[in-house]
């Protein structure tokens, strides 16, 4: 059984509780979430858009700015939901209908977006560029 294992925290405690459990034979996850304690983090369509509120809510009383996103939507071609989520570094222009996110399908809406756009995107949703 190799000596070596990684740090995973600069405090001996937790450190030593990881590498005890190593020798005992547990893998480095499982070894590693317990040592830190940290339980495995969920990632649902749910959890994405946590705490996001409504359209209006995301422009903190900006109304000016609000409207000014919707009609450019509208324009567009797409008519903003109060429960969709604007996400501004999706957008190509100001108002993209791509970059309003539906609270019914947050995650998959971002992944094919990325996709289709060939965008990187790294957290919550993960999507690797296709060109170089």
């Amino acid at each position: 059984m190799p000596n070596n294992y990684p740090v995973i925290s600069s405090s001996p405690a937790v450190q030593g509780a990881y590498v005890k459990m190593r020798r005992s034979g547990e893998s480095h996850r499982l070894a590693e979430m317990l040592a830190l304690r940290s339980g495995p983090q969920l990632s649902t369509d749910t959890s994405f858009l946590a705490g996001v509120g409504t359209l209006r809510d995301q422009f903190d009383g900006n109304d000016a700015e609000l409207n000014r996103v919707v009609k450019e939507a509208k324009k567009q071609g797409y008519t903003p939901k109060a429960t969709d989520y604007y996400e501004p570094s999706l957008a190509n222009r100001c108002g993209d209908p791509g970059a309003f996110i539906p609270h019914n399908e947050p995650k998959g809406h971002v992944r094919r977006l990325c996709n289709k756009r060939d965008l990187a995107c790294h957290g919550a949703v993960e999507v690797k560029r296709k060109a170089k």
